[in-house]
């Protein structure tokens, strides 16, 4: 899957119909079930291509408020906003716990999330 991932990568830099695509497709859902570790083969390399990607479309011009109010609907704002603005700060802060007023994010947060994540992913990859 991360070379897959990889492809979608490059043809993304080339074409905003590419991300269009990728959000028609339900594709923002298979991506965040990626960055989440979801997937059986979910290795290091695939969760940073997927972050990689999902920042790409979250920056295109012409779709990334879109992308980035599908990746909302998945992720709470105080996670979200990152994949645009500092995906580099993805990963940790998906790792991290956080208790404050924006973000309640734990252990049980995480299993809940990842469990709905890996139901969600498998329905559209029927």
């Amino acid at each position: 899957a991360g070379g897959v991932v990889e492809v979608i990568l490059g043809l993304c830099r080339v074409s905003a119909d590419v991300v269009a695509e990728v959000r028609r497709a339900g594709g923002v859902c298979a991506l965040i079930s990626m960055v989440q570790g979801s997937w059986p083969e979910g290795t290091q390399a695939l969760r940073e291509a997927a972050v990689e990607l999902l920042g790409l479309c979250a920056r295109d011009p012409h779709h990334g408020s879109s992308i980035l109010s599908d990746i909302q609907r998945c992720l709470p704002a105080a996670l979200s906003w990152r994949f645009a603005e500092d995906k580099d700060s993805v990963l940790p802060a998906l790792e991290q716990d956080h208790a404050t007023p924006e973000l309640m994010w734990n252990a049980n947060a995480r299993r809940e999330f990842q469990e709905a994540m890996r139901a969600a992913s498998s329905r559209m990859c029927r």
